[in-house]
């Protein structure tokens, strides 16, 4: 975008200044490698973040669960009454 831009303009005069771009910028280098690091770059489900298999079960499981302790909570507290 120009800096000095005039929407009342009619006509365009060329006198619009425009700044000069950004540069990109250049990635810092680190001084070691994936390899000296031992990084595993493969695709690995398990450190990529998504959810593996035995994750599921186990947030399945704890959902049913909960459900079961709110379920006897509840007939319990009923039958008190």
């Amino acid at each position: 975008n120009a800096t000095n831009f005039d929407s009342s303009a009619e006509i365009d005069d060329g006198s619009c200044a425009y700044p000069e771009p950004e540069p990109e910028p250049v990635p810092e280098e680190n001084s070691s490698s994936d390899e000296e690091l031992n990084i595993d770059n493969s695709d690995d489900t398990e450190t990529s973040g998504s959810i593996t298999d035995g994750r599921l079960f186990r947030i399945i499981f704890l959902i049913i669960a909960l459900s079961v302790c709110v379920l006897i909570v509840t007939i319990f507290n009923r039958t008190k009454d």
